[in-house]
């Protein structure tokens, strides 16, 4: 069975003051140690713009194992994209996407000056996650009727929302249902679910309400830390129905992995 982890991180911290590695390099050796203890094939990364080229390297010398997604500094937004475009056009096969935290500050997605960021990435193909989740402030500028604004907006724009929805994961069925473009990513375990050591009850309830076309693993590793290894169990733990199509399918053909036909 391959196994696609479709968000984790390398080095984290920027925004949330998580404790990071010194170095892209010390990152880059302790995500894969993890990934071969969890049986983790393929890993796509969220990175900042500075350690893209380490990641980079590290993809060429082990094909397949690892892509980048660029973390979207939206304080800066049009900085921020002039790095992407540069990006993209030094490392195209490794950086397949981007990933964006506005909740985190409190900025609607639906903001003026966030366009030339979905028009960059929809004419070139390149997937965007969206962070779900937080305290009530945060979760209002994540609510599910903004992402089916954009994805009308931009219908050839794949959108992921993170997090199995946050807050709002009984809503989030009806979203991906009307909107072809719009995709979800799971973790097996919700934190509070994670940390409190409960068994999983929102997947459960995603899984039945929503097709497994539409959903793909993503571990959400900040650092080394055991959560990580019991959401990989969980997904290995899915029934055959829902399995292929979380563990590989949908993130293969969503971020047009190389060899997705033969998943």
């Amino acid at each position: 069975m391959v196994l696609i982890d479709a968000h984790t991180h390398l080095r984290t911290g920027k925004l949330s003051g998580t404790p990071i590695p010194a170095s892209a390099e010390v990152a880059l050796q302790l995500l894969e140690e993890d990934m071969a203890q969890a049986g983790i094939d393929t890993s796509l990364v969220v990175t900042w713009p500075e350690d893209v080229p380490a990641l980079a390297k590290e993809a060429i010398r082990a094909p397949g194992t690892l892509h980048c997604l660029l973390w979207f500094d939206s304080r800066q937004p049009e900085r921020s994209l002039q790095e992407l475009a540069a990006l993209v056009e030094q490392f195209p096969a490794v950086l397949i996407g981007v990933k964006t935290v506005f909740p985190y500050l409190y900025q609607s997605p639906l903001q003026r000056e966030f366009s030339s960021l979905y028009t960059f990435c929809q004419e070139h193909q390149l997937p965007l996650q969206f962070h779900f989740g937080g305290n009530p402030r945060m979760e209002a500028v994540c609510h599910p009727s903004l992402f089916a604004t954009l994805a009308r907006a931009f219908p050839q724009l794949s959108i992921v929302c993170l997090h199995g929805g946050g807050g709002w994961w009984r809503d989030i069925p009806a979203l991906l249902a009307a909107h072809p473009n719009v995709y979800l990513e799971v973790e097996g375990l919700q934190l509070h679910e994670a940390q409190l050591n409960l068994p999983p009850s929102v997947l459960p309830y995603l899984l039945q309400r929503c097709a497994a076309t539409k959903l793909m693993f993503g571990s959400d590793r900040l650092v080394r830390e055991e959560k990580y290894f019991r959401r990989v169990q969980v997904i290995r733990n899915l029934p055959p129905q829902y399995r292929d199509d979380l563990c590989s399918r949908t993130a293969a053909r969503v971020y047009r992995l190389p060899g997705e036909g033969s998943v």
